[in-house]
């Protein structure tokens, strides 16, 4: 079956999210690993089930955008989608800041990339060039 397509790209985005259940009592810090302006993924070693609503913050830079969501979906290796379930015009223009700020990056001159891995993760780290980033 052909997966659908998105309403809006994903942007890679790494930020601090600190998710929470009224109803199961549960609360997981976890770090985003993708935002759009209708939710995001995150990379943690707890799931919850799909459909459960959770409240939202995500901090980055000082900013922290505070919403009512719920699960989308689960991989296998404990990662989440998100779906936000409320926005106000605020949130949509902290997230569009946030966003450009990630396409601003990846679309920059990038210097060098460097690549690792440890036992459980890859990962790719880009160095933009400074006068792309001004």
């Amino acid at each position: 079956m052909a997966e659908k397509p998105r309403r809006v790209p994903r942007r890679a985005f790494g930020a601090v999210a600190e998710i929470t259940t009224a109803e199961l009592g549960a609360y997981i810090v976890a770090s985003t690993a993708e935002l759009s302006r209708y939710g995001c993924f995150v990379k943690t070693q707890q799931s919850l089930a799909i459909g459960t609503k959770v409240s939202l913050k995500i901090t980055y830079e000082d900013k922290v955008f505070n919403r009512s969501g719920e699960v989308a979906y689960i991989l296998p290796e404990n990662s989440m989608g998100f779906r936000f379930t409320t926005t106000t015009p605020e949130d949509v223009a902290l997230l569009e800041e946030w966003l450009r700020q990630q396409t601003k990056f990846w679309n920059s001159e990038i210097l060098a990339v460097s690549s690792f891995r440890d036992s459980s993760c890859a990962y790719v780290l880009a160095f933009p060039s400074r006068r792309n980033l001004r």
